[in-house]
Parts: C-alpha cells; sequence; structure tokens
C-alpha cells in the first residue's frame, strides 16, 4: 500500500519542511496606506502657480494705480506675503516707496519674511537709495531688520557700515541684533567689529551695545562665560577667529535671553510652534 510508504517517510521530510521557507508565490503586495508617489512630493514643494503670481501682481498693480485709500493698498502689500515669487517682490517697490510709512512698514515686514532673491534685492535697493532712512529711525530700523530677516551673509558687512552714524536705540540694536540672525562667522566678525568700535570712542556707547551684542553672540554660538567682559571676547575671538563654524541650529539659549530673542524677531515660542525655536533669516 502507498499509504504506509508515505508515512514512513514523513520523518525524512520534516527536517527539511523546517529549514527551507515555503516559496510559493503570493502576488503583488497592498502600497503603504499613506505612501506618496514621487509626483505627489514635487507638488507639496511647488511654490504658487502662474496664475497666482500674475493675479497677485494685477491685485498690488492696481492698489497703487491712482489715489487710493492707505488700507486698500496696505491689504494688498499683506496679501502678497501668501504669494513668494520674485514676480510679485518686484511689484511690491512701488510700496516700499510709498509716501505714507504705514505701506512702507508693511512692505518691509512682507518682503522680510519672503524667501525668494528678489525681495532682498528690493530691500537692499531701497534701503540704498530711500532719503528718508536718513532722518526715520523707525523706518530706518525696520529696514535693517527686514534684510537680516533673509540671512544673507554677503550682508554683514551693511550692519557694522558707518555703525554711528545714527546712534539711535532702535537703530543700534536692529543692527546688532541683525548680525544675530546671520548664522555664518561673518556675522561674528561684525559683532566683534562693534565691540571695538565702541570701546575705542570716547565716552563710547557701551550701555545700549553691550546688552544686544552678548543677546546676538549667545544664539550664534552659545551660552559663553565672557558675559559683558570686552577683554576676554576679544580674546576668546582671537583665539577661535580661524576656525570658527556657526550651527544653521539655534544652540541652547538660557530662557530669558530666549524669550528676548523671540519677542523682538515675533518667533513662536516652543508651546505655540511644538518644537524648538529657531533664529536665522529666511536665506536666498
Amino acid at each position: 500500500m502507498w499509504i504506509p510508504t508515505l508515512l514512513a517517510s514523513l520523518p525524512l521530510l520534516a527536517p527539511l519542511a523546517l529549514s527551507a521557507p515555503p516559496t510559493a508565490w503570493v502576488g503583488p503586495q497592498p502600497a503603504p496606506l499613506f505612501a506618496l508617489d514621487d509626483e505627489d512630493e514635487d507638488e507639496e514643494e511647488q511654490g504658487p502657480t502662474e496664475a497666482e503670481v500674475e493675479a497677485m501682481v494685477e491685485r498690488i498693480e492696481e492698489a497703487f494705480k491712482g489715489k487710493t485709500e492707505v488700507l486698500v493698498r496696505v491689504e494688498a502689500v499683506r496679501a502678497a506675503a501668501e504669494v513668494p515669487h520674485d514676480d510679485v517682490a518686484k511689484a511690491l517697490r512701488d510700496a516700499l516707496g510709498d509716501k505714507e510709512s504705514e505701506v512702507t512698514l508693511a512692505a518691509l515686514d512682507v518682503l522680510g519674511k519672503m524667501p525668494v532673491e528678489e525681495a532682498l534685492d528690493e530691500l537692499l535697493r531701497f534701503h540704498k537709495k530711500d532719503r528718508r532712512l536718513k532722518k526715520d529711525d523707525e523706518l530706518l530700523a525696520e529696514s535693517f531688520k527686514a534684510i537680516a530677516r533673509h540671512g544673507d551673509p554677503d550682508t554683514a558687512e551693511l550692519f557694522t557700515d558707518n555703525l554711528f552714524s545714527n546712534t539711535s536705540d532702535v537703530v543700534v540694536e536692529a543692527r546688532i541684533l541683525g548680525l544675530g540672525m546671520i548664522r555664518d562667522a561673518v556675522a561674528v566678525e561684525g559683532l566683534m567689529d562693534v565691540l571695538k568700535a565702541t570701546y575705542g570712542k570716547k565716552g563710547g556707547n557701551q550701555p545700549k551695545v553691550m546688552p544686544h551684542l552678548v543677546l546676538s553672540m549667545t544664539v550664534l554660538i552659545g551660552e559663553h562665560e565672557n558675559g559683558s567682559n570686552k577683554d576676554k571676547w576679544v580674546a576668546w575671538w582671537n583665539d577661535n577667529k580661524r576656525d570658527l563654524e556657526i550651527s544653521a541650529e539655534l544652540p541652547e539659549v538660557p530662557a530669558q535671553m530666549l524669550r528676548k530673542w523671540q519677542t523682538y524677531w515675533g518667533l513662536e515660542t516652543d508651546r505655540e510652534k511644538g518644537d524648538d525655536p529657531r533664529g536665522g533669516g529666511s536665506g536666498r
């Protein structure tokens, strides 16, 4: 009979069953439920559509055509923040030059936070050419802040150029904290230039400079034992300037100093954002 023969062979087949996994074809497996294909990922990374850009440029141009209300112009500028694009940034040039400071300040705020190259170019053009900056301290400070938000190392020299041509508190603060937004060693070099220039002047501006300088240094390199001691900072710089590297991430910063930094730049707090807040501008 074949049945006894089969039963007798089972002990011999058992080791093979344990050592060799089944090779039966089970068909295609379903894709993960939340998987995104490459096309979906590309769509998420895309900026505004051409139609959105054209519509926003048209709205801005209409708002600045003829004698429109200040509120209309401000609302058009604010709306531009939702369409970050070089053409939109360029269209805001008239807003920067508007005779009403409310409109200009809105444009500075929007362009400072718009992560496109043309936004920074328009800000630099305004900073260089607008004559109001020689008389309006608030406007000058906001211009520095808007440029600083981009965090471009190539703009670092701007913040130390003619450092004490305007000693207004808001302008000095904007220059020094603006350097803190540039996460690059050139910003630290600029802060050291500020330090040397400050203490090199008779009478100096130490009281208004040092607190801002220490805050910017802290957000760039972390908490340091040098505190407000000018000589220690100079010695530290001489020892570290050749190989200093600045992390793209905000280092550990004492809570009180972090709050000051966040408040000045309007950054979200840990609780609001859900993770560690980061300094630095939008970059090019």
